[in-house]
């Protein structure tokens, strides 16, 4: 079993195109629970943050 040829970086069961990592539901949280874009709730157009996380001292 050939391993150094068959195990190219491009061919590596962990790596996504760039399609697939933006749709997958992980994208945009810290810790892999899913959920979407949690971390940027503030630069969105509206957003108030997610206050029942670190925002919690500073609501306004």
């Amino acid at each position: 079993m050939q391993t150094l040829t068959s195990l190219t970086p491009l061919q590596k069961p962990n790596r996504l195109n760039a399609s697939q990592r933006e749709r997958s539901p992980f994208r945009g949280t810290r810790h892999k629970q899913g959920g979407g874009r949690k971390h940027n709730f503030k630069k969105r157009a509206g957003g108030k943050g997610n206050f029942n996380r670190h925002d919690a001292g500073c609501k306004p």
